[in-house]
C-alpha cells in the first residue's frame, strides 16, 4: 500500500508534529509512505519518501496545483491522507484526477467544511471539532494519545497533575479548556 501524507503550512506545531509521527509509524507497520510538505520539513522525515513542495503559496495557486496533480499522476498513490484545510481543500481540487482514496484530517474549529465533505472518509481530532461535520464517514482519532479511554488517565499513570503544552490560537478554543480546568479540585489557576 502506498500512503501520501500532505502538509500544506510551513509552520511548526501539533499538526506537523502528528504528521511526522504518523508517517514514521505507518513507515514502521511497513506501508509504503510519501509526504508532500515544505522543503523545511526534510529533515523530520529521513526514514520516509520526502516531496519537497512549498505549498503554503496558496490553495488556489494554478502552479501549485499543478505541480501537486503531477506528483499524484505520477505516484498512484492508494491513499492520500490530507493534514487540515488547507492541504484538503487542494487535494480536493484534484480529486476528479486521480483514482486515490482521499482521507482528511481536521484538526481545528472551521465553519467552511465543504472540502471535508468531499473526502472519502474524514478523521476529527475531537468529538468536539468534528460536531458540525454532518456526515457519515468521519471518526475520531485523538493525537497523541495512547491509553484505554475506560481509564481515568490520572489514575492509569499514576499522576498527581496533568499538564500539556498548547498552542493559544483562537480557532482551537483554549479559552474553554481553561475554564474547565478552573473548575478542577486543585486548580491554581485565578
Amino acid at each position: 500500500m502506498r500512503v501520501c501524507q500532505i502538509m500544506a503550512g510551513n509552520e511548526e506545531g501539533g499538526l506537523e508534529k502528528h504528521t511526522i509521527e504518523l508517517s514514521n509509524q505507518l513507515k514502521e507497520a511497513g506501508i509504503e509512505t510519501y509526504v508532500v510538505a515544505h522543503p523545511d520539513f526534510s529533515k523530520y522525515f529521513k526514514n520516509v519518501n520526502f516531496i519537497g513542495l512549498d505549498l503554503a503559496k496558496g490553495r488556489n495557486n494554478i502552479f501549485i496545483l499543478y505541480k501537486l496533480y503531477k506528483i499524484f499522476k505520477k505516484e498512484k498513490f492508494d491513499i492520500i491522507h490530507t493534514q487540515a484545510n488547507k492541504a484538503t481543500a487542494m487535494a480536493v481540487k484534484l480529486k476528479p484526477f486521480f483514482k486515490s482514496k482521499l482521507v482528511a484530517t481536521l484538526h481545528n474549529y472551521k465553519n467552511n467544511l465543504k472540502a471535508f465533505k468531499q473526502a472519502d472518509f474524514v478523521i476529527t481530532v475531537s468529538d468536539s471539532i468534528g460536531k458540525n461535520l454532518h456526515i457519515t464517514n468521519k471518526k475520531t482519532i485523538y493525537n497523541g494519545v495512547l491509553f484505554d479511554e475506560t481509564k481515568d488517565l490520572l489514575q492509569r499513570y499514576n499522576l498527581t497533575s496533568l499538564s500539556s503544552h498548547i498552542g493559544f490560537d483562537t480557532l482551537k478554543n483554549t479559552d474553554q479548556i481553561i475554564n474547565g480546568l478552573k473548575a478542577l479540585p486543585g486548580c491554581l489557576l485565578p
